[in-house]
C-alpha cells in the first residue's frame, strides 16, 4: 500500500492533473504513516506562495505575540498522552511555530486549539515543512482555517 503512495508521490504533477479522483479516492482510504509527511506538503505547499513566506526564524524574532502567554500554557496540554510531547525538542518546536505563525498573522494573533494542529505536522515532519504546512492550511486559498477562528469564530459559526 505505502508503494502505491510513493509513486503516486513520485509522479505527483500527473496524478494531480489527470487523475485527482485517484489522489481523492486513495486519501479517503487513507495515507500510509511513512507517505503522510511528503502527501500533506504535495497538497498543502501546493497552495503556498513559498516565494513570499519568509524563514520561520524571522516570524519567530519579531518579538512576543499578544498571545504569548496562551501559548506558554497550551503547549503543555497539547497532545500530553502522546509520548513524542513529552520531548522538550518537540514542544520547543511547537512553540517557535505558534509564536512565529502569531507574529506573521497578527491579526488573528494564536487562538486556543490551534497547537493541535501544530502539533499533529510535527508528528511527521521536520520543523521547517511544519511551519509552511501549517501556516497554509491556516492561510491557504483552499483551507483558510483561520477563517473559522476570526472575529469571535464567526467562520465556524458560519460553517456550523
Amino acid at each position: 500500500y505505502e508503494l502505491k503512495w510513493l509513486e503516486i508521490v513520485k509522479k505527483w504533477d500527473k496524478y494531480s492533473t489527470k487523475k485527482p479522483k485517484k489522489i481523492e479516492k486513495r486519501i479517503k482510504k487513507g495515507i500510509p504513516d511513512g507517505c503522510r509527511n511528503m502527501v500533506w506538503c504535495k497538497i498543502l505547499l501546493f497552495d503556498l506562495d513559498l516565494n513570499n513566506l519568509k524563514d520561520i526564524s524571522y516570524y519567530y524574532d519579531m518579538g512576543t505575540p499578544k498571545g504569548e502567554s496562551t501559548i506558554l500554557v497550551d503547549i503543555p496540554r497539547t497532545m500530553p498522552k502522546v509520548s513524542m510531547f513529552k520531548d522538550g525538542a518537540i514542544k520547543s518546536s511547537l512553540y517557535r511555530i505558534l509564536r512565529a505563525y502569531s507574529n506573521s498573522d497578527p491579526e488573528l494573533g494564536y487562538f486556543q486549539g490551534i497547537a493541535f494542529i501544530a502539533g499533529i505536522f510535527l508528528l511527521y515532519m521536520d520543523e521547517k515543512s511544519a511551519f509552511q504546512c501549517f501556516t497554509s492550511i491556516m492561510n491557504g486559498k483552499r483551507h483558510k482555517l483561520r477563517d473559522f477562528y476570526i472575529n469571535g469564530f464567526q467562520g465556524l459559526r458560519e460553517a456550523n
